[in-house]
């Protein structure tokens, strides 16, 4: 029995109760009344009268469930319409009162919008995953087809085990997304001196830009605690500093500051490099966007454009922002906001003395 059904018969009998009720006391009034006995002929047509009433009921039942089921029938045939034709751009054209109905038109045609964006993002992120794994391994299958014919060569396994070692970090990177879309990897924030670590990562940038020449220095620098998790900002630190050098030619300048402004805690990280033009500065941190490949130098330890997603999640997990500005031909710069601690002074890790920018 369907729901019309079921609230027809309900409607309908609630009237039909509702008129029995009153013939009944209209006939037990007339008949224990000593001056107002009924005629046959009253308590007849009274008869007739509620037999249409029924009738009448039944039909205005029908009318009352019909109004109130076909905005839902709408919802039903809708999302049926999406299972056949794979179509997720449906949605409900609700133009009737903000009531229950209405709010649940509007919950399905938002639900379907997000599905729309996810099933979007998911086709995109299989088809880059495919492209990016398939590139490294047909280099690694090329040079092994190589060595298979003319034997054993440093250069083409050196070749090798760099594809093989890029395809390992782009696995591990995406699986890190993965987990943190999940809500698998969590951050551990202890209060932390923020400059300090700056320090530790300026230290650290000399391996990185070993084979170039480069200068990285330290901009401003004060002392900033801030409650986060260590690994995590000198990851999001490291990843930024890569980029940097990866787009900076020799003879550039990467600079880093850490400092307070404004009630919040900056991070800043900016170079002289090729830039980044406004059209790409909208997809920087989107997963395996990278910018043309001609005009980015290229070492062995490229990544397959996930260092900035990377980013984009530790900065939310630790409840910042974080925003870019760039030039074409004149360099570009990071800027991370962070929460300040508001704990004692001295709960944070003091700061080492800076050493001399190189």
């Amino acid at each position: 029995m369907t729901i019309r059904t079921r609230l027809t018969i309900w409607y309908s009998l609630m009237l039909t109760v509702i008129l029995l009720i009153v013939f009944g006391v209209i006939v037990i009034v007339s008949y224990t009344h000593p001056h107002a006995q009924p005629s046959d002929m009253l308590i007849l047509s009274f008869g007739l009268a509620t037999v249409a009433a029924i009738v009448a009921s039944f039909a205005l039942g029908m009318w009352v469930s019909d109004r109130l089921l076909k905005p839902i029938e709408h919802i039903t045939h809708t999302a049926a319409s999406i299972v056949n034709a794979n179509d997720l751009s449906t949605r409900i054209p609700y133009d009737g009162p903000m009531d229950e109905i209405g709010h649940l038109a509007q919950v399905f045609n938002q639900t379907m919008g997000r599905l729309e964006q996810l099933f979007s993002v998911q086709q995109r992120f299989v088809g880059d995953v495919s492209h990016e794994l398939r590139t490294p391994l047909t280099s690694i299958l090329g040079n092994l087809e190589l060595m298979q014919r003319y034997g054993y060569d440093k250069d083409i396994l050196d070749s090798a085990y760099r594809e093989a070692d890029r395809m390992r970090r782009m696995v591990n990177d995406l699986l890190l997304l993965a987990r943190a879309d999940n809500g698998e990897l969590k951050v551990v924030r202890q209060p932390m001196a923020l400059d300090s670590l700056v320090v530790e990562v300026y230290e650290e940038t000399h391996v990185l830009a070993a084979k170039r020449q480069l200068k990285i220095v330290l901009g401003k620098l004060e002392d900033v605690a801030i409650e986060g998790d260590q690994d995590r900002l000198k990851q999001l630190l490291l990843n930024l500093v890569n980029n940097a050098i990866k787009f900076t030619p020799d003879g550039g300048t990467i600079k880093l500051e850490a400092y307070q402004q404004g009630g919040r805690a900056l991070l800043v990280v900016s170079d002289t490099g090729i830039g980044i033009s406004e059209a790409d500065q909208k997809r920087i941190f989107d997963r395996f966007f990278q910018a043309d490949h001609s005009r980015v130098h290229r070492e062995g330890h490229d990544g397959a454009g996930l260092g900035l997603s990377i980013v984009r999640w530790i900065v939310q997990a630790h409840e910042g922002e974080i925003k870019v500005d760039s030039t074409l031909g004149k360099g570009t710069t990071f800027t991370v906001s962070l929460p300040l601690d508001r704990r004692e002074p001295d709960k944070a890790e003091k700061r080492r003395p800076a050493p001399e920018s190189v």
